[in-house]
């Protein structure tokens, strides 16, 4: 369990005072193996550094500070986890006891369906890891990661617009 502490001063107050210089890294490298990030993306974070630079701060690429493989395995153990429950959760708001693939995406209801072959020790692990790999980034204020890829079109989209056609229910 984690506790926050008070703040000195209120958050609302805090809010509103100038941080003064950070001292903030960025990387432009994909947190995943093997992927690469959309030409846009890169675009804004090159943007994003420069007005960050502008406002005074200190701005300079880095490498991730942990290994690509591990930040994988905990962020999949821990997505495929919370997936499962919020099936759960969903289908008792719905007043039912099972869940049901009719309510729910195809690929929402097989990452829920993964995330029932793990155990509560195996996503407290991720979640211990996943930690551990933001501690080991404490040398800055913050580490921004721009990462994200452009898709125009899921095989998802696909089957969710043709399945609501056929008046199927999606949460």
């Amino acid at each position: 369990m984690y506790y926050v502490r008070q703040p000195e001063t209120p958050y609302l107050v805090g809010s509103k005072l100038s941080p003064g210089r950070l001292k903030i890294g960025y990387s432009l490298a994909h947190p995943f193996p093997g992927q690469a990030i959309d030409s846009e993306c890169r675009m804004a974070v090159l943007e994003a550094v420069k007005l960050l630079q502008d406002l005074g701060h200190t701005v300079e690429e880095v490498d991730l500070p942990y290994q690509k493989e591990a930040l994988t395995k905990h962020f999949f153990f821990m997505v495929v986890s919370e997936v499962a429950a919020e099936i759960e959760h969903v289908t008792k708001l719905r007043g039912k006891k099972t869940p049901d693939i009719n309510d729910f995406e195809i690929t929402t209801w097989l990452i829920g369906q993964l995330g029932n072959q793990f155990s509560g020790k195996q996503y407290a692990q991720a979640k211990r890891g996943w930690h551990d790999l933001a501690v080991d980034m404490a040398n800055f204020h913050l580490i921004t990661i721009f990462a994200y890829a452009y898709f125009k079109q899921t095989a998802s989209y696909h089957w969710r617009t043709k399945n609501q056609a056929n008046g199927r229910n999606f949460v």
